[in-house]
């Protein structure tokens, strides 16, 4: 079964994971932007998965990013 039209999807988040509920929180924020931020974070993030970046070294930097802009 083929989707009616690829270039729209629909996220769920997980309500009782604090990492969702400030995603969530933050694209709701956004307003009409979020497509092109979620563009640019899953490029930067596979591109830095294929220059051998671990993983978590890239989830502890967003963790930090958003612990920074809670203190704002």
């Amino acid at each position: 079964m083929e989707k009616k039209n690829p270039f729209i999807t629909t996220v769920g988040f997980k309500k009782d994971d604090p990492e969702h509920v400030y995603v969530a929180e933050f694209l709701n924020s956004m307003g009409r932007g979020k497509a092109q931020y979620i563009v640019k974070a899953v490029l930067v993030y596979q591109d830095l998965q294929k220059k051998g970046v671990a993983k978590e070294f890239i989830e502890q930097a967003l963790l930090e990013e958003g612990n920074e802009d809670e203190t704002d």
